[in-house]
């Protein structure tokens, strides 16, 4: 039923993008598992989000599926893909080369570089405002309340585009 929505990839596929989830492309770590940048043979860059293996993590996951798989907004993470092999369960997005705007706002070293100007910050806020606004508003197919909004889950594009990331806790509101 999911793959009428979101893209089944295969194990071996994202294994060989993630160089076998070698800890060098690792670029984060949630509470819902792992996330590698992974690089295929094309030059595309994706994030493939390794799940920990839970009952729970299970509900999120295809709470996620159905949530994202559904929603295109051009400040929503699409989720691009999904993997199940055995226990492991997998999640595939874009790449969102300037991270989460935790980092951008809470620099891990002092005199780091890693400041946002701004009008960047103006940017994303009003860019994370129009995302929530159609979550809560203008979905036509379910109303969404995503439920676990923070710093953390707002990933930043090349272009500073904010993008809202994990909705494993999300409630649909039909």
């Amino acid at each position: 039923m999911l793959e009428k929505r979101v893209t089944r990839m295969s194990y071996a596929d994202l294994n060989d993008a993630t160089d076998n989830f070698s800890e060098n492309n690792v670029i984060g770590q949630g509470k819902m598992g792992m996330l590698y940048k992974a690089s295929l043979p094309n030059g595309y860059v994706l994030a493939v989000k390794k799940l920990h293996d839970s009952q729970f993590l299970e509900e999120q996951f295809i709470s996620e599926l159905k949530i994202l798989g559904s929603l295109r907004h051009i400040n929503v993470l699409p989720l691009l893909g999904f993997c199940v092999e055995s226990n492991q369960r997998f999640l595939v997005y874009n790449y969102m080369p300037n991270g989460n705007l935790y980092d951008w706002l809470h620099p891990m070293e002092e005199g780091q570089e890693k400041a946002m100007e701004w009008g960047v910050r103006v940017k994303v806020a009003v860019g994370l405002a129009r995302g929530l606004a159609w979550l809560h508003q203008n979905c036509h197919t379910v109303k969404i309340i995503h439920l676990d909004i923070s710093s953390k889950c707002i990933l930043l594009d090349q272009n500073f585009q904010p993008k809202l990331s994990n909705f494993g806790e999300a409630m649909l509101l039909h």
